[in-house]
């Protein structure tokens, strides 16, 4: 923990934080059925994210030995990222979109503001949450990348079968196989970019996978 205290650390996880904090912005705005003041939101996700945010800095480069920003990705990841994410898009608006679509449409943009909006949120705060702060936490406690990428590929399934658990409508089985498949598959692609290429790489592979919904707006 000596690390995590560090001027240094804090800063730039405070740093962090506030980028976050304002990426959410846009879609805490647009959530109309909100029960608490925006402004209470906002500082709740400076305050809380500013713990995980740590975790990155503190522990990816020092238990990993890659920086947690490379600026200079080489054209060999940087083409991976592009063809993974398109590949996954492509899985996703053909085979699990156009049902999930019909039954949950609130989890799809409706045009290309909540497009944005939504992008901006998950890149924010959802790759935080189940991708970076997990994987840097479990190099921490296990000092194994091969424990650290399934601890954390299991932990994104946990959430997505939490989320399935929570919606209105039931999923077939069918369908609830192929989006765990997906999330393994997502998840454990997204860790290689994080080790080769940093934040940035995994954020481009995500806009990229996002950048499906682009295709229904006219």
């Amino acid at each position: 923990m000596r690390d995590f205290t560090q001027p240094r650390v804090l800063t730039l996880a405070g740093g962090a934080a506030l980028v976050s904090t304002l990426l959410c912005y846009p879609r805490l705005l647009a959530w109309s059925k909100r029960e608490d003041a925006l402004w209470f939101l906002e500082v709740m996700i400076f305050c809380c994210g500013t713990v995980p945010w740590g975790f990155v800095f503190a522990w990816h480069t020092r238990y990993t030995a890659c920086p947690v920003f490379t600026f200079g990705i080489g054209p060999k990841w940087l083409t991976v990222a592009t063809a993974a994410g398109c590949v996954i898009a492509a899985f996703l608006y053909l085979f699990i979109d156009p049902t999930l679509r019909q039954l949950v449409p609130e989890d799809y943009p409706a045009n290309v503001r909540d497009w944005l909006a939504r992008l901006s949120f998950s890149l924010g705060l959802t790759q935080l949450f189940i991708l970076y702060a997990p994987f840097d936490w479990l190099m921490r406690l296990g000092k194994h990348r091969g424990f650290a990428t399934a601890g954390t590929v299991i932990f994104g399934v946990v959430v997505l079968v939490m989320s399935i658990r929570s919606e209105k409508v039931a999923l077939g089985p069918l369908m609830v196989s192929a989006q765990i498949l997906t999330r393994i598959i997502s998840g454990y692609l997204a860790i290689q970019l994080y080790l080769r290429g940093g934040l940035l790489l995994v954020y481009w592979f995500a806009i990229v996978v996002q950048a499906r919904h682009l295709l229904n707006f006219q």
